[in-house]
């Protein structure tokens, strides 16, 4: 199985949508950004907190969210012989 960098060679790529990397190209792409909406609204939420309580404070949140980005993974897809990382 080849294994490829999805923010490396994407562009590359891109050009050749119609067969099995092309499509797991864009599965895992599509996985990145789910991934990161989520953290962005777990963001918000933090932001939210700070305001009401207010004995949650902003370096609490800081702190979460600093956690947080330092926990995000990699994404990977898989479709025949050809797998995307990102």
């Amino acid at each position: 199985m080849e294994i490829q960098i999805i923010q490396k060679k994407a562009g590359w790529y891109a050009s050749y949508m119609d067969n099995e990397q092309g499509k797991a190209l864009v599965e895992c792409q599509l996985k990145k950004i789910e991934q990161l909406e989520k953290v962005i609204e777990t963001i918000k939420g933090e932001i939210e907190l700070t305001k009401e309580p207010k004995e949650y404070g902003c370096e609490i949140a800081l702190n979460s969210i600093e956690a947080l980005v330092n926990q995000i993974g990699e994404v990977e897809h898989t479709e025949g012989y050809f797998k995307w990382v990102g």
